[in-house]
């Protein structure tokens, strides 16, 4: 019995995990809103950063299945494909705007002719959506575009290395390796197609392999004041454009939340107990009581918990 729970669980930690378009925009969502609270400093998100945004992820998704592997495994590739399409499209991105329609980068036909000629990986981006165009600019634009916050490939290394850092936890060391040119990309997978790339392990470690790069530094760091302004009204253009979709991101209510606004109900102990496991298992009803005014909360929890 025991070795067949063992092998139940292993086929269970190969399993690949499958991210869906809206998956990665509440993920992309999630840590954006981190950094908004101030939970990612010096580049890197805070422990208790990951724990809130897989609590959104989830709740969002309505799905336990999700942790702090999966999320950082997947903001790694997501990490990836900006690299690409914001070098392409933002950072040497003459003569392209973005579609908040279609989420897509357009240009004119010979402008497209021109740049595939130069780089023939921008082909496929010419009909990939982007899910979380701005926000991703919001995240890792300016470190991409500037060095911002850059540290030695070495340190990076060491940082990816260690499994003992109780405060930071570091998804940002693929795009800065990348943007200082400490590191070449020799293979990752999915990159070459971006429908594949909704795949990724769930427990993972390593998601890359880079190949050293020396490189010679000549001065210091020198922002380049044009590429912010760029960076900067790109993202203010996306921004008002899905400024809508925004506003009607569901707000996302803790435990601790849910649990006091059931105590205020004064309801009998089993019969809160009972409800507050039944909301927490059910991301929609949980919704739906939060959503209700006061005085309607209890006729409403009676009608939930008898559905």
């Amino acid at each position: 019995m025991g070795k067949k729970n063992d092998n139940t669980v292993a086929n269970k930690k190969n399993e690949k995990f499958i991210w869906a378009p809206h998956m990665d925009e509440a993920l992309i969502d999630a840590f954006h809103s981190q950094q908004l609270q101030g939970r990612r400093v010096n580049g890197q998100f805070t422990t208790k950063a990951y724990e809130l945004i897989v609590l959104e992820v989830r709740e969002k998704l309505g799905t336990m299945d999700i942790d702090k592997d999966k999320v950082k495994n997947r903001m790694k590739s997501l990490k990836v494909n900006f690299s690409e399409w914001f070098d392409l499209f933002v950072k040497n991105g003459s003569g392209f705007a973005w579609d908040s329609t279609t989420m897509c980068w357009t240009a004119e036909p010979e402008v497209w002719k021109d740049k595939i000629k130069a780089n023939p990986n921008a082909k496929k981006w010419m009909h990939t959506p982007i899910v979380g165009c701005e926000k991703l600019i919001e995240l890792f634009g300016k470190d991409r575009a500037t060095g911002a916050n850059a540290e030695t490939a070495k340190e990076k290394r060491k940082q990816w290395d260690s499994s003992n850092n109780e405060n930071y936890e570091t998804i940002d060391g693929i795009d800065q390796l990348l943007s200082q040119n400490e590191v070449t990309l020799e293979n990752f997978d999915g990159i070459d197609n971006y429908g594949d790339n909704m795949t990724s392990p769930g427990t993972t470690s390593q998601s890359a392999r880079f190949k050293g790069k020396k490189r010679k530094v000549s001065g210091g760091d020198d922002i380049d004041a044009d590429m912010i302004k760029v960076i900067q009204s790109v993202a203010e253009a996306i921004k008002e454009g899905n400024s809508i979709l925004e506003k009607s991101q569901p707000q996302v209510y803790s435990e601790q939340e849910l649990w006091n606004d059931l105590e205020a109900l004064e309801l009998p102990s089993t019969v809160l107990m009972d409800a507050y496991l039944l909301l927490i298992e059910n991301p929609v009803k949980k919704r739906a009581f939060f959503g209700c005014p006061f005085e309607g909360r209890k006729n409403l929890l009676g009608r939930l918990m008898h559905d």
